[in-house]
């Protein structure tokens, strides 16, 4: 003991042994002279106490062992002298509190009180020290206790109403302290021997009890007895007990010390054998009880309110605490308490046993274990279910007018309702008049419950679980009260919510709790399957709750009511859903979605409440639904469809994972909400908050209607946000109804999509679903995918941009998705699949919104796309095949992205669909600046693969290959991809629009000339074959099979288009085309052609090639044709000829030679550019042709005859005339004479003019074509005056130009090759005599005087270097005609009988006999001086032509003959 404590204790004995001291010398004075005894007796107790405070032993322990202390007290009340009594009775009670009397003197003490008790003296002083001694002293027991207890009861029937209220109190207590004893008292053995010193007093009495448990046993089974008319056993000397008190004593007992019955045998035997029988004989009475004025005899009198209402109150102990003992007669309570709810009883003991009722059910484990011992027994009654029944009943009757309600009496109590007014505008009330609450004309609106036309007002009890019965605790009442509807309606409703509440604690202790458990521990749940008893229960009471709720639902006009009511419900159905039952959750959620909408909303929602009495009149929230058959109509929301939404909302975010196939239900419930509030969904599947609505309002609605209906809004904004916790089954089961739900719209809007807007609820909660699942889109996204995608297809606009828009959201969602906590995401296949699927469908608005999304995917997730790539490419080519230009825009936006920012991203097996997305958009008729773009793109891609030439060929994945054709083992990845991008642009190339077709052939060919060093040899081949030469003949078959006809101008009449005369038909513009194309094969063949000159089919495309240019060559068209050269000179410019076989060159030379001689035909008319190119053609293949025969001069020569004939056309002839004085040849003729002297001239390295031995080869048959060209100065042929006489001297001009510069050429060869066998033998210098011998007969005839000038001049060098050569012994046969010819000449000459027109100048004319005497002076000097070498006649002719020249002769002319003739002399000698 500490300290502090022991200072206490010594306190107190100090003021024991001090108020022992007073009251001693109290008790000594007051019996001076009366009662000497007792003053003798009180001295001597004086004596003692000083003793024994100075002795060593405590006071209290001292005072405990001697009883002289405690004789004075006793003589005292012997005494009967009641202020002795009192004294004494005051010592003794201190005495007894600190436990200072010995345990011999109790009884004594106890006799004295019993004789004061006789004499009826101080008896709440008694009744103090009897409480004070059996609390204090243990030592009370069996008889003594006994006796104690009788003095009790003896004063309880006292006619002092004071003293027996005290009493009564005094014996509760005692029976506490009784029943503690037993409590505390240590549980001996139960095999005590018969031996034990325990006093029995009764023969029947257990033997094993230890005293404490004995005195409880003997006491409680007197009790029992005494009530049932029966002889006590132990309180000896008591005949009966009032049985209010007793079965108060009863309930105290069992109540407040059931473990003492359930742990002692013996008293577990006295619940049955006593206290069983006993209350079922006293409920005899209330059984059989019938009011007045029922039909049949009355039986028995009316029953006890207090009897009632203890045996009750036992009734309700006996099962909350002893069930498990008394299955059998619990079983017969519960069917008492059933009965007491019928009709037949009195309405407060119908109320009573609801309040027991209550009180049960508010056991969760209890009730279970009524429909486990009853309702699932074969043969036993349904108590549970009866007990729910007759709740029901019970509401029911309330309502039917079958309550006998009587106005309350001045001398019962009352239980009335406490009628609230509230308030005008409560929450969820619009209007003046707050909904939920019927209108009195005097007093205004009531809160409480209507149906039909009985009203009841509302009570407002505390919250279920915490409220306490009423008429239960009115054990001061010996009648019963005046119980009111409102107050029997509130108890019935709470008992049903308490019932509700208890089967929701089972389901959650033993479904909910441990699933979840398991679900931690990560076990399966497959095998789960629900507890048969909570299973029982449901089956049981759903019905009987479900009629119940549904009626006060409906009947309420209270909110707070509706509240809890509705939380019930929702309650229910939650431990439905959680059992898996789906009929009772089904009901459950037919009757929470019934109430939500307005009455009648689904036949008529315009219908006015004209009809009802003034009480249904409600604050209403008017808003027009698009669901109804009437476009106009107006559905009237009131304050508990706004509680009902939210409740269904709240069931909907709490209990989704139970609602299975009832989500259907659910679901088409809040989409008339949203219809009926006119709530729009926004892009993430939420609604937007409700504004105050302009018109359709008979009245503006209140504040708390606004807070509501936004709450609701809002609610329905995140509606399905939790239902990412929802188990997998769940899940789909919720996404199975929204799809049900929106087929059902999609139905109708198929016939009425004209009419109205469709609802679009279901699919904005399935985008709200999928967005907030999309940890586990996989799940679910196959049935989303194919909802929405077939929603996409239907004809309503509206439903086909909402499915559309909510699917990309979803795509891009799921693929911007990250699970922080897993680090997973969405399959990306699965994902943008989605957008590809879309493609099928065939509306703009969808394909564009599609669009949009592979746009926004490429911008925000294009660094992180790994599978989908394949997929989004297709979707763009797709895309590229729409004919609205605002999709195909956005798709090439995509693809533009794509090629600049993430081609290194690409894998290498897309690079191919690439490149064919790109060539689609190159494809599309929508907007030609796209297709020009798209090609630029391409461009793209080839700096690309050159720039990623190693990572890709090293890349394992390699590339898919375009086209089959291309496949090969022959052939790498990288050149496949190079092989598809060439084969798209070529396939551009043939496009039906201009632009494109000449964007793609220069893409094309600068691709190839700029890249082709990274193909190798093999990868040629296809290019030629596949790419090159099937692009050219489809050029050319386009080319030829287009119309000549002018194009219009014109595009649809909207805006003129200006075309160029040389583009304004299909056929220019395709010539043009094919210009481009064989101009770029060309080039191709020219600058790669040494590695195509190593393919094994090289030939085989040379001749293919040249077999192109001949037939383009002869095109029609100009333009076409000059290409055709153009190109034809490109590839036989070859420096290097060893790039190209012999056969390739004489394959050329052919070619050339049929163009030529096509060309060259009388009646075709080509230009003198398209014959000159021609013939530049074949200067520049000339060098490289190893055989050219004379044959093939002779080809190339009636080539040339044919080409100098043409004349010039009147274009070119704008630019014939020279800026000098000196007339030169038009470039055909220049050409031309420059083709013939590359066949006998090249150039060596110090850049000098020698002579080929080809061309000695051919000396004669070239002089011959010169000379006959030669002639062309002295007379121009026919053929090429064609052009009139305006410009005929121009063109004379160029044709003397080209005569005098034949006729120097020939010379110059002739010179050059005068000594060769072969010039002499053809006679070549016959034949230059006589061609020169023309324009020198001509001479003042000429065109040009400059020509018989220049043929003099010839004449003289040609004869001054012949003659050596003439001469010679060997040629002089060979030379014999050419004597003959010359002589012919020099008198053509001399005396040309064509004169001058007009006198000529001096200078001019002296200028010209210069000319005639070097004729003469190279007689003299170089001919006659060789007489060996002359013919006879030669010589007499000369001599003849000497003679007649010095008769003609001037005297200077003389003078020169005569120096002739004196040499003639020298001659002749």
């Amino acid at each position: 003991m500490r300290w502090s404590e022991m200072d206490n204790h010594q306190h107190a004995l100090r003021q024991l042994v001090e108020g022992l001291q007073t009251d001693l010398r109290s008790l000594s004075s007051e019996s001076r002279k009366k009662f000497p005894a007792v003053k003798e007796a009180a001295e001597r107790s004086m004596m003692s106490l000083r003793t024994l405070a100075l002795g060593k032993t405590q006071i209290d322990e001292a005072l405990a062992q001697s009883d002289g202390v405690l004789h004075a007290f006793l003589f005292g009340c012997e005494s009967r002298q009641p202020k002795l009594v009192q004294i004494s009775l005051t010592a003794m009670q201190k005495l007894i509190t600190h436990r200072a009397i010995p345990e011999s003197s109790v009884g004594n003490l106890i006799n004295a009180l019993w004789g004061l008790m006789e004499n009826r003296l101080e008896e709440l002083k008694i009744l103090q020290t009897i409480m004070v001694l059996v609390s204090r002293m243990d030592c009370v027991h069996g008889e003594l206790l006994a006796k104690a207890f009788v003095l009790c009861f003896r004063l309880y029937s006292g006619r002092d109403s004071v003293t027996s209220n005290t009493a009564s109190a005094s014996v509760r207590q005692l029976v506490c302290v009784v029943f503690e004893r037993v409590a505390i008292e240590k549980i001996g053995d139960r095999t005590r021997d018969s031996t034990s010193p325990t006093k029995h007093f009764h023969k029947k009495s257990p033997k094993n009890l230890d005293p404490s448990t004995l005195d409880a046993y003997l006491l409680f089974q007197d009790l029992c007895q005494l009530m049932n008319g029966d002889n006590a056993v132990y309180l000896v000397g008591l005949v009966e007990i009032d049985r209010s008190l007793g079965l108060e004593l009863l309930e105290t007992v069992l109540s407040n010390y059931s473990d003492v019955f359930l742990k002692h045998p013996e008293f577990s035997f006295l619940l049955k054998e006593r206290v069983c029988p006993l209350v079922i004989k006293l409920f005899s009475p209330s059984i059989k009880h019938r009011p007045s004025g029922s039909l049949g005899t009355v039986l028995m009198e009316k029953p006890n309110f207090s009897i009632s209402l203890h045996l009750l109150r036992i009734v309700s102990v006996l099962i909350k605490e002893f069930f498990t003992l008394l299955i059998t007669e619990c079983e017969i309570f519960l069917s008492l308490l059933v009965k007491f709810l019928d009709l037949d009883k009195p309405f407060w003991q119908r109320t009573m046993a609801v309040e027991v009722i209550q009180t049960l059910c508010a056991e969760p484990n209890l009730v279970c274990s009524f429909c486990q011992c009853y309702d699932m027994q074969e043969h036993s009654t349904k108590v549970f279910r009866d007990i729910i029944t007759a709740l029901g009943s019970f509401l029911q009757s309330l309502f039917t007018g079958q309550s006998p309600n009587s106005p309350m009496s001045t001398s019962t109590s009352s239980i009335s309702s406490t009628t609230s007014t509230g308030s005008t505008g409560g929450a969820g009330s619009i209007g003046t008049t707050p909904a939920g609450m019927a209108t009195s004309p005097t007093h205004g609106p009531r809160r409480g419950f209507m149906s039909g036309n009985v009203f009841i007002s509302h009570f407002a009890l505390p919250p279920s679980g915490t409220a306490k019965p009423i008429i239960l605790h009115m054990l001061d009442k010996l009648e019963p009260p005046t119980v009111q509807d409102s107050y029997a309606l509130a108890l019935a409703m709470t008992s049903l919510q308490t019932v509700v509440s208890s089967i929701s604690i089972l389901v959650d202790e033993r479904v909910v709790k441990p699933l979840k458990r398991k679900s931690q521990r990560g076990e399966s749940l497959l095998d789960w399957a629900p507890d048969g008893v909570l299973v029982e229960m449901v089956n049981s009471s759903w019905c009987g709750v479900l009629a119940a709720l549904s009626l006060l639902l409906d009947a309420s006009m209270d909110d707070l009511a509706t509240e809890s009511i509705l939380k019930a419900l929702c309650s229910y159905l939650r431990i439905s859903g959680v059992l898996d039952l789906t009929t009772p959750r089904d009901a459950f959620v037919t009757t929470l979605c019934k109430a939500t909408l307005p009455r009648h909303y689904a036949l008529t929602a315009s219908v006015e409440s004209v009809h009802s009495s003034p009480r249904h009149k409600t604050s209403t929230v008017t808003a027009v639904s698009t669901n109804v058959v009437t476009a106009a109509a107006a559905a009237h929301l009131s304050t508990k469809n706004l509680q009902c939404m939210r409740s269904l909302l709240g069931v909907v975010h709490c209990h989704g994972g139970v609602l299975g196939s009832a989500w259907y239900l659910v679901l088409s419930s809040l989409q008339h909400l949203a219809d009926i509030l006119n709530l729009k969904p926004t892009s993430t599947g939420s609604f937007k908050a409700p504004g105050v609505p302009d018109s359709g309002m008979s009245k503006p609605p209140s504040s708390g209607t606004l807070v509501d209906l936004s709450i609701i809004a809002s609610m329905l904004s995140r509606l399905f946000e939790p239902s990412r916790f929802l188990s997998e089954q769940a899940l789909l089961s919720l996404v199975d109804a929204l799809c049900r739900l929106s087929n059902e719209v999609l139905d109708g809007a198929a016939v009425a999509f004209q009419t109205k807007d469709p609802s679009l609820f279901a699919i904005a909660k399935l985008l709200e679903v999928g967005l907030s699942n999309m940890c586990r889109i996989q799940l679910i996204w196959d049935i989303v995918e194919s909802h929405l995608l077939k929603v996409c297809q239907h004809l309503n606009s509206t439903l086909r941009e909402f499915a559309s828009e909510s699917l990309t959201t979803l795509v891009r969602s799921g693929l911007n998705f990250r699970d922080e906590i897993n680090s997973t995401k969405p399959d990306e296949q699965i994902m943008v699949r989605a957008l590809q699927k879309m493609s099928r469908n065939d509306h703009l608005d969808v394909r564009h919104q599609q669009l949009e999304c592979v746009l926004q995917v490429l911008h925000s997730n294009g660094q992180e796309l790994v599978e989908g790539w394949a997929i989004l490419l297709d979707v763009l080519m797709q895309g590229a095949q729409l004919k609205g230009e605002i999709p195909v825009q956005v798709a090439f936006q995509a693809l533009q992205l794509v090629v600049t920012d993430f081609m290194p991203l690409l894998p290498r097996r897309c690079l191919p669909l690439c490149i064919q997305t790109a060539a689609r958009f190159g494809t599309q008729l929508v907007d030609v600046n796209i297709s020009l773009t798209a090609i630029g793109l391409l461009w793209n891609v080839s700096d690309f693969l050159e720039q990623n030439r190693d990572a890709i060929e090293a890349d394992s994945d390699g590339a898919v290959d375009a086209d089959p054709n291309w496949t090969g083992s022959h052939l790498t990845p990288f050149e496949r991809l190079w092989l598809c991008l060439f084969g798209q642009l070529a396939m551009l190339c043939v496009d039906d629009r201009p632009p494109v077709r000449k964007s793609a052939c220069q893409t094309l060919f600068q691709t190839i000339n700029t890249y082709g060093h990274v193909l190798t040899q093999q990868s040629w081949e296809p290019v030629v074959w596949k790419v090159l030469f099937p692009m050219l003949k489809e050029v050319q078959a386009r080319s030829g099979s287009a119309a000549d006809t002018k194009l219009q101008t014109n595009d649809g009449g909207a805006k003129r288009i200006l075309i160029h005369h040389s583009r304004d038909t299909e056929q220019k513009q395709w010539a043009e085309t094919q210009k481009m194309a064989l101009a770029g094969v060309a080039r191709v063949f020219q600058e790669r052609r040494a590695i195509l000159c190593e393919l094994e089919g090289f030939q085989r495309a040379w001749t293919c090639l040249l077999d192109v240019i001949y037939n383009c060559s002869l095109c029609p068209l100009p333009e076409v044709s000059l290409a055709a050269l153009k190109s034809f000179q490109a590839v036989v410019e070859d420096e290097n000829s060893v790039c190209r076989s012999a056969e390739s060159w004489r394959h050329a030379w052919q070619t050339w030679l049929a163009i030529g001689r096509q060309s060259s035909r009388e009646g075709e008319q080509h230009t003198q550019t398209y014959l000159t190119e021609l013939l530049k053609v074949f200067r520049m293949m000339y060098g490289n042709l190893d055989i050219f025969s004379i044959d093939d001069l002779d080809a190339l020569s009636g080539v040339l005859r044919a080409v100098v004939l043409v004349p010039v056309d009147r274009d070119s002839s704008l630019f014939l005339t020279s800026s000098s004085t000196a007339p030169v040849p038009s470039p055909l003729q220049r050409t031309c004479l420059e083709t013939i002297e590359d066949i006998y001239l090249c150039k060596n390295r110090e850049d000098s003019v020698v002579f080929t031995e080809r061309g000695r080869l051919l000396a004669p048959r070239i002089i011959s074509v010169l000379l006959e060209f030669s002639l062309f100065a002295s007379r121009p042929p026919k053929a090429m005056k064609a052009l009139g006489d305006v410009l005929a001297a121009d063109e004379l001009s160029c044709t003397v130009a080209f005569g005098e510069r034949a006729m120097r050429m020939a010379s110059i060869l002739y010179m050059e090759t005068m000594r060769d066998r072969a010039i002499v033998e053809s006679f070549v210098l016959d034949r230059t005599l006589k061609c020169l011998r023309v324009p020198l007969t001509l001479k003042y005839a000429c065109p040009v005087q400059s020509t018989w000038q220049q043929a003099a001049d010839v004449l003289l060098r040609v004869l001054k270097e012949s003659l050596a050569v003439v001469c010679l012994p060997q040629w002089k046969e060979s030379f014999g005609g050419m004597w003959s010819e010359l002589g012919s000449l020099l008198e053509d000459f001399l005396f040309s009988p064509n004169l001058p027109k007009t006198a000529l100048p001096v200078e001019q004319r002296v200028a010209h006999e210069e000319i005639d005497i070097k004729v003469v002076e190279l007689l003299r000097t170089d001919i006659l001086t060789r007489p060996q070498c002359l013919p006879p006649g030669f010589k007499s002719r000369v001599m003849a032509l000497l003679n007649r020249g010095s008769e003609h002769c001037s005297e200077e002319e003389y003078e020169g003959i005569a120096f002739i003739v004196c040499d003639q002399e020298d001659f002749y000698r």
